[in-house]
């Protein structure tokens, strides 16, 4: 009995120690328009952002939301402020 136990416990922390795998929503986006800073910046937020968690579609917060997200999430994410202002620039383009 004491092994089972054991061996539920094991399985629980396998569980609760595995790296969560981001699951990438695909929005369907029309890239024909993108300059190649916007492409940089679409890679880097489904690259470093969607590393974390789930992301969310661009639209769904405003420029001034976006700004102390990309403010607090780029120190997370180890981006350069280079980087950050890419991806803010990609997820604010059609704000």
């Amino acid at each position: 009995m004491k092994k089972y136990i054991l061996i539920g416990i094991l399985g629980l922390i396998f569980v609760a120690c595995t790296a969560k795998k981001a699951v990438v929503v695909e929005e369907v986006v029309d890239m024909t328009n993108f300059t190649p800073e916007l492409v940089q910046g679409k890679t880097i937020y489904e690259a470093k952002c969607g590393k974390c968690h789930d992301l969310p579609r661009p639209a769904a917060y405003t420029k001034d939301k976006w700004t102390p997200i990309m403010n607090s999430m780029a120190k997370k994410a180890k981006i350069s402020d280079e980087d950050r202002e890419l991806v803010y620039n990609y997820v604010t383009m059609n704000l």
